[in-house]
């Protein structure tokens, strides 16, 4: 028999806000922009302008105040340094009573049936504007089954959990590796500047080393290794331009906006049904490189999983040959690029780039035999990014279909 309590009953809202002015160290910030990478950003506690809530060193739950139709719940676990730990003040943070009820807790705050009442508590008119006030939540109440029960789903929901995280971190380290190889490689030119010293490159077979000269000659973007050509994106890859109407697409046809791009890696690891059926969308296919075309959204490119729809604030570019993906990728999300964008972006409130901005980008271009050889480095890596994304996504529906029906009682649990 499952029946209904209040989260007041179970949890208490942790609310001591502080003035980060008053702190003169790097913090761990919690911001509401942060959860799409579930990381907290490291900042100067001195450029943060507005009060913030002090988070506790034990472990609890961030759920956002802030539009509650997009629904973000945050598990934060002990603290494990000596940073101190600062949440924005649009989360309600939720401290169990009984730590043994945190993983039962975190799946009904991630529920629907907690969502849709949070939905019923809305003030406000817009969705920038939209919140639930703090005093109401320990009012809403959560589905309450048997402790037997609720120790199955909060242990199901923990091993989802924790598996998420590894995938997450699987994502992040083959990207963060695929990054430093194209640095290494094409912009420091490792390779080249060992052998000119008459050394081995680090970690590189002989036959790999031999791809690459032992000099460096002058170019019109400095020193690169004597053979190699400057060019720029648009002699590697094209833009799509592939223009669909909403009568073209349905409500499920995979949808990538700028909300579903990447903050630090070079994966899409997230996606949806088309969110407005009242406006055009650029077509993508699957391993096209997508990339924001708004200011605050030049650092979110990656790769698309699939075939779909997205946004037409995102430049979808397709490389020439299959073998420049890997090579392109590293470019196009460096900070360096980033940053070139961003001067030469045009347009007042949100300045955006175009196509034509990324003729202007000139770039070391390397004989096709070392990109090969690249590629065929990072394509197990782009692989396994994949593969885990996908996984993720079985999870996040298992989670989503599966512990809500264990939580009302429908399934029963042996």
């Amino acid at each position: 028999m499952t029946s209904e309590i209040k989260l007041g009953t179970l949890a208490s809202l942790h609310n001591v806000r502080v003035n980060p002015k008053d702190f003169d160290e790097i913090v761990e910030h919690y911001s509401i922009p942060a959860w799409n990478s579930l990381e907290p950003e490291l900042v100067q506690s001195g450029d943060i302008e507005s009060t913030k809530i002090i988070l506790p060193d034990e472990e609890h739950i961030l759920v956002s105040c802030l539009n509650p139709s997009t629904h973000k719940v945050w598990r934060v676990g002990k603290s494990n340094s000596n940073l101190k730990r600062l949440a924005s003040t649009e989360w309600a943070v939720v401290i169990p009573h009984n730590t043994e009820e945190t993983d039962f807790i975190n799946s009904a705050l991630e529920g629907y049936h907690f969502q849709f009442q949070m939905n019923a508590y809305v003030t406000g008119t817009t969705n920038s504007h939209q919140r639930v006030k703090k005093p109401d939540f320990l009012h809403l109440t959560i589905l309450f089954p048997k402790k037997n029960i609720r120790d199955k789903i909060g242990n199901l929901h923990s091993r989802l959990r924790r598996k998420l995280v590894s995938n997450k971190k699987i994502t992040e380290y083959c990207s963060g590796y695929i990054s430093y190889l194209y640095r290494s490689w094409f912009i420091d030119f490792d390779p080249v500047k060992a052998k000119a010293k008459g050394k081995s490159p680090y970690g590189m077979s002989e036959n790999t080393a031999a791809l690459f000269p032992n000099t460096l000659e002058d170019s019109k973007i400095g020193q690169i290794p004597t053979g190699w050509a400057v060019g720029t994106i648009h002699d590697i890859a094209k833009q799509r331009k592939d223009t669909v109407r909403p009568d073209d697409f349905g409500d499920m046809t995979p949808y990538i906006g700028l909300e579903h791009m990447p903050r630090k890696s070079i994966a899409l690891t997230e996606w949806g049904g088309s969110a407005d059926l009242n406006s055009n969308k650029f077509r993508f296919g699957k391993r096209d490189i997508l990339f924001g075309k708004l200011r605050p959204y030049f650092h979110k490119v990656g790769p698309a999983p699939l075939d779909g729809v997205c946004s037409t604030d995102i430049l979808v570019i397709q490389p020439i040959d299959d073998e420049l993906g890997g090579f392109l990728l590293p470019i196009l999300s460096s900070e360096h690029f980033v940053n070139f964008v961003s001067g030469i972006s045009e347009g007042v409130g949100l300045p955006r780039t175009k196509w034509d901005h990324f003729k202007l980008y000139k770039i070391a271009l390397p004989p096709a035999e070392i990109i090969k050889k690249f590629t065929s480095i990072v394509r197990p890596l782009l692989d396994n990014i994949e593969s885990s994304i996908y996984e993720s996504k079985k999870m996040n529906c298992v989670r989503d279909e599966l512990l809500p029906e264990l939580m009302s009682g429908e399934l029963s649990v042996s």
